[in-house]
């Protein structure tokens, strides 16, 4: 989902907010340039729009800390991710404007590591139940 500036106050929700589905999105303005960074919870795919266009893309699955680089407007551009706490999904995002920190935002998808804990405990939970109803049935029909 692209940032846009023609979206609906419900899609401008989604995308302040960082969750699982909607991934983590983070919004700069550097002297009337927009950009907006996006990051994929579940493919690890990173974007990074300028006003409204995409400039960078890529996917990062087993780092902790990725990058972007990108010019605009003759001015050199990077951003940085760094996951803070893998149990809370805590990342930080760094724009760089010409190797100068300009702005730094920070985002979690849990709000704690007992909520992160928990849906793990209940996703275990329904796994050991499913698992235990097919090996029921494996056990049922299964020749002796």
């Amino acid at each position: 989902m692209a940032h846009s500036t023609n979206t609906t106050s419900n899609e401008k929700t989604k995308m302040a907010t960082s969750g699982i589905r909607e991934g983590y999105w983070f919004y700069f303005n550097d002297e009337g340039v927009d950009i907006a960074v996006n990051g994929s919870m579940w493919s690890g795919r990173e974007t990074v729009y300028v006003n409204d266009n995409p400039v960078s893309d890529k996917r990062e699955m087993l780092k902790v800390k990725s990058s972007h680089t990108f010019t605009h407007a003759e001015q050199a551009y990077r951003v940085s991710f760094e996951m803070d706490n893998i149990l809370t999904g805590r990342l930080e995002c760094s724009l760089f404007k010409n190797n100068r920190l300009i702005a730094k935002q920070e985002k979690a998808a849990f709000d704690s590591a007992k909520s992160f804990i928990k849906i793990i405990g209940v996703g275990f939970l329904f796994g050991l139940l499913i698992g235990g109803a097919a090996l029921a049935l494996f056990m049922q029909f299964a020749p002796a």
